[in-house]
């Protein structure tokens, strides 16, 4: 995957976490433990760390807005799915 994008234009986030190792390892007994969480929190919190060591300021203010952004949609998304049920 080179893109964030799909070849229609849209967000591709969600085939790419489908598709992950990770996301596949958790999910394959249906059961989300604590230690696969635990474990989980410290992959994404070493990955940020790297983001931080590999980025300039600049750019690190861009992911910082972009990670917000998609944690508001989540939780709207999220917010409006349970509003309906």
């Amino acid at each position: 995957m080179d893109s964030f994008f799909d070849k229609d234009g849209y967000l591709n986030l969600d085939e790419a976490v489908m598709n992950s190792d990770s996301f596949k390892k958790i999910m394959e007994d249906d059961v989300v433990t604590d230690a696969e969480l635990a474990e989980q929190t410290r992959k994404v919190s070493d990955l940020f760390r790297q983001l931080e060591k590999a980025c300039n300021k600049e750019q690190i203010e861009l992911i910082r807005k972009t990670f917000t952004e998609m944690g508001v949609l989540y939780a709207i998304y999220n917010y409006k799915e349970l509003k309906s049920i």
